[in-house]
């Protein structure tokens, strides 16, 4: 099965549309509560400007590798 478009799993993260992901959003995710201290740590290393917030082409450029990938 196809991984659906890292801009459609942005989209998902993005809880309260605000055109950019939390590290709370970010770590609401199914696949981020199964290990929280890895997400906070790829969430800093996707985070190119430290704003602690993840633009759409910050999370193309770092993600959704570990996120949203099968075992």
């Amino acid at each position: 099965k196809d991984h659906p478009a890292p801009a459609e799993i942005f989209k998902k993260l993005d809880a309260d549309s605000s055109g950019s992901v939390s590290l709370a959003e970010f770590k609401a995710s199914k696949r981020a509560q199964e290990n929280p201290e890895k997400a906070e740590e790829m969430f800093k290393k996707i985070d190119k400007d430290g704003n602690g917030e993840l633009s759409l082409d910050e999370f193309k450029s770092g993600g959704p590798k570990g996120v949203d990938d099968k075992k």
